[in-house]
């Protein structure tokens, strides 16, 4: 990782220009399309502000290659034949500094795209098929028409939210004569996922279409530069996998729980009102253990609770919803050897086949975690700045650790730092020489333990919750919530002006 961000630095260092120095940074809101199949070669546009045209680009994959063309705006992406399917970030800088970045996703075939309105029929030979799309204005809504087999299963599951688009979509499935056989709005997150069985041979058609997110005063459905989507799909005989294994076990009581071993996940039903599932913890003391459930991460209808309780049915710890989730997660520290029960219930008290959960269980160790809440900096030459983020050590973690900049371009020096072992703010001092060389590139400020060869980075997160009156806004759940690269630019040393005589 260290060769490739020092590559990285040489390979983007800028050397300024009167010219352009004065553009601005740019920005970068969407990519369209924003997924590529392996080894295919792609037009993609940008949407945002990038004055002159066109700026660098950066990905945190050398997969990604990227051309820009002479249209504004647009540029040819390629990804390379031996990419492997993920998502990944790309950025666009310039001299002033760079821009946020934009998820893309490389997927594991070849991608439809599509902008038009008119119906798109797709073959059995298709599938599974991905095809990127984008609602053009206001009003618009993608139909695909799908020939499906009796007992087949359709599984139709669209990302625009988790891209951080602008899409709060909605899936709907009508029959050739225009009845609504099934419909889904939100699934794990904002992003619908509409299952189905088909009981004879037919033809369907599916309708992408949805609001503005965040939600506004106006009623209408959505189009536009952030009305960008993933649509996959697929038929098959057999029902989706991630439904597989979800039955209510006879462990409604102490006395009958099921084993939960750190590193086991049971899939398992709330299928009676007032249920209690148990699971059994074999703990030791002073042991710090991980128990999470997950519902709605898995589109379920239940809201669960979960919580610790003793043999003698003492309850020692509780969640119902974790951060910004309604999945319920606990740290727990035992506090004693012996035997402990995991117990899942229904905040509601609702039940049905469709109340599916799953819990697991892992062993934690003493850790921290180094959060900063910038991404991107922008320094001049002959200044002294702060860098800072937040430092907070968990479960009694007690080793000394240092803070350092990974790479240290050419004219920047600054110095490790030790952190104290407490929560708070760390600050670094970075120190750019009057005659520091513009550059332009990502870095990483590790946190370093004496002696040890595995350094850990100071983490980005792009995950945020807002409020708006009452509007939610912010994205809980992404396809990248994270990065450690942040990107570091050394603007061009000023002109100075010509002397009179």
């Amino acid at each position: 990782m260290r060769r490739f961000l020092a590559v990285c630095f040489a390979l983007f260092s800028l050397v300024g220009s009167p010219a352009n120095f004065a553009a601005d940074k740019p920005t970068l809101e969407y990519l369209f399309p924003a997924g590529a199949g392996i080894g295919t070669t792609n037009e993609i546009t940008f949407f945002g502000k990038f004055d002159p045209w066109p700026p660098k680009f950066w990905s945190d994959s050398d997969q990604i290659l990227i051309e820009p063309s002479t249209n504004k705006g647009k540029a040819t992406l390629r990804i390379t034949t031996n990419a492997t399917p993920a998502a990944h970030l790309i950025r666009l800088y310039n001299e002033s500094g760079a821009s946020d970045p934009a998820i893309f996703v490389i997927g594991n075939q070849a991608e439809l795209v599509r902008q038009k309105t008119e119906p798109l029929t797709l073959a059995p030979s298709q599938f599974p098929a991905t095809i990127n799309g984008r609602l053009e204005k206001r009003g618009d809504a993608h139909s695909y028409v799908l020939p499906i087999k009796a007992g087949q299963w359709l599984d139709a599951k669209l990302d625009s939210y988790i891209l951080m688009g602008k899409l709060d979509a909605v899936l709907r499935l009508l029959d050739d004569r225009g009845h609504e056989l099934a419909m889904n709005h939100d699934w794990a997150t904002l992003d619908p996922r509409l299952i189905w069985r088909s009981p004879a041979d037919q033809t369907v058609t599916l309708q992408a279409f949805g609001f503005i997110y965040p939600a506004s005063s106006e009623i209408q459905l959505y189009g536009g530069e952030g009305a960008i989507y993933r649509l996959h799909l697929d038929l098959s005989s057999d029902q989706p996998r991630d439904w597989n294994g979800f039955t209510s076990r006879a462990n409604h009581s102490a006395t009958n729980a099921i084993p939960l071993d750190p590193g086991a996940t049971i899939p398992s039903l709330i299928s009676n009102a007032g249920e209690e599932d148990f699971y059994l913890l074999q703990a030791k003391k002073d042991d710090w253990y991980e128990i999470t459930t997950r519902a709605a991460s898995l589109g379920s209808s239940l809201d669960p609770w979960l919580a610790i309780r003793d043999e003698s049915g003492k309850q020692l710890a509780r969640d119902d919803d974790t951060g910004y989730s309604r999945d319920p997660r606990l740290e727990w520290k035992a506090p004693a050897d012996g035997k402990f029960f995991a117990v899942v219930g229904s905040v509601t008290h609702q039940t049905g086949p469709d109340f599916r959960y799953s819990i697991s269980a892992k062993k934690l160790a003493p850790d921290f975690e180094a959060k900063i809440s910038a991404n991107a900096f922008e320094f001049s030459p002959g200044t002294t700045n702060s860098l800072k983020f937040n430092f907070k050590p968990l479960r009694g973690f007690t080793n000394e650790v240092t803070a350092s900049l990974d790479p240290l371009p050419e004219g920047i020096t600054c110095e490790p730092k030790t952190i104290p072992l407490k929560e708070g703010e760390v600050e670094l001092s970075v120190n750019v020489s009057s005659n520091a060389p513009a550059t332009n590139g990502p870095f990483r400020i590790l946190i370093k333990s004496p002696g040890t060869n595995s350094p850990r980075a100071v983490r980005f997160y792009f995950t945020t919750r807002s409020e708006n009156n009452g509007v939610p806004g912010g994205y809980t759940t992404l396809l990248v919530e994270k990065t450690e690269n942040l990107w570091l630019t050394i603007k061009p040393k000023p002109t100075e002006p010509e002397k009179k005589n």
